[in-house]
């Protein structure tokens, strides 16, 4: 899973592995336990990666133009997020759900 493989710095430490490099320092990602995702584009693949962010302990929202059942008996109350994933085709509907202005703090 990409986003996992991006927290732990996965690719950063194949590339010190290769060069005999084997410290952790700067590799160590953040626990995903307990924080809050916010998932946007819930159909397949956003219902299995909710699946995989409550396995980890993960508060999960969710937002899509359609209603699915499955994954709102995942979905928890809290507003604030600590991370985001959008998983989303760019429709009509879509284009313009998040600005940069949300995006950048």
């Amino acid at each position: 899973m990409y986003y996992i493989s991006v927290n732990r710095k996965i690719h950063r430490a194949y590339n010190r592995v290769r060069e005999g490099n084997f410290s952790l320092n700067g590799l160590l990602g953040f626990n995903l336990y307990q924080r809050t995702v916010g998932i946007i584009g819930t159909g397949k693949i956003g219902l299995i990666l909710g699946q995989i962010m409550k396995g980890f302990g993960c508060n999960l929202l969710a937002y899509d133009v359609y209603r699915h059942p499955e994954l709102e008996a995942l979905v928890d109350t809290p507003r604030s997020k600590d991370t985001g994933i959008l998983n989303r085709i760019v429709v009509k509907t879509t284009a313009r759900i998040i600005s940069a202005v949300q995006v950048l703090p």
